[in-house]
């Protein structure tokens, strides 16, 4: 294993993910994460050739087969890990009398237990040697707040941030490990609340810089993962253009 440690992107299948994808792919390569293995192909043939990227297809929902598959992966490529992003995340809109186990765990599988079991994985020197240096959790402003319909969305990335601060402390100083808490994002995924123009003039009012973009996104991962953030650990950047300071007493303008 004489090749430069790889960047794990989970997720990589989603709009997010594949722009974070476009703007990493330069400077790293890539474990390209997903479920789905032909759109995990096509953004693969999109990325610069400069660097040795490959696909790890696999659903994170499936913990309990996950850490083994990964390991054969990373036997079968030899190659190591020196970052970890985690952007996959599932985001269901479900009423709180309608919850089940089989929800609960489904979401908190994706957006919480992968990420914990990834990170034990990645720490182990007989697999990863000792490469693991930077962890990025991608979570969201909601995991502060209340939202109807979401209970197990905001608990899971509340679950994600507390295992962000929890593994700062354990893994320092070799591992630098925060999240990114984010607010809208305006990309195609939102485009059946953003089509709607009164909906969207409601929603651009609550944010005082607007909506963000996947670029900004990719922004805040690159910084979090470059030296300029040497002395940050077990914090939660927020990216929410104003959103989360904002309180509104009724204003129209």
């Amino acid at each position: 294993m004489d090749t430069k440690p790889y960047l794990l992107l989970t997720g990589a299948s989603s709009q997010m993910g594949s722009a974070l994808a476009q703007q990493l792919g330069a400077s790293w390569a890539i474990i390209l994460n997903g479920r789905d293995k032909g759109r995990l192909q096509s953004l693969l043939d999109s990325l610069p050739v400069e660097q040795p990227h490959v696909v790890w297809t696999y659903d994170l929902c499936s913990t309990d087969t996950m850490q083994n598959d990964f390991e054969r992966f990373l036997h079968t490529h030899q190659i190591t890990v020196g970052a970890f992003v985690h952007c996959a995340g599932t985001v269901p809109v479900q009423a709180a009398r309608t919850i089940d186990a089989q929800a609960a765990g489904r979401v908190f599988s994706v957006n919480t237990v992968s990420a914990a079991l990834l990170v034990a994985l990645l720490m182990r020197k007989s697999i990863n040697r000792v490469c693991l240096r930077h962890v990025i959790f991608i979570s969201a402003i909601l995991a502060d707040f209340g939202t109807r319909g979401q209970s197990l969305y905001c608990a899971s990335k509340a679950a994600l941030d507390a295992l962000a601060r929890n593994f700062a402390v354990e893994l320092a100083p070799n591992v630098r490990v925060n999240s990114i808490h984010l607010g809208g994002i305006n990309s195609p995924s939102s485009a059946h609340i953003l089509n709607n123009v009164e909906r969207k003039t409601a929603v651009e009012r609550e944010y005082p810089l607007g909506l963000g973009t996947n670029a900004d996104v990719a922004a805040g991962v690159r910084f979090l993962l470059s030296e300029d953030a040497r002395w940050i650990t077990g914090q939660s950047l927020v990216m929410d253009g104003g959103r989360s300071v904002y309180f509104s007493f009724g204003e129209q303008t």
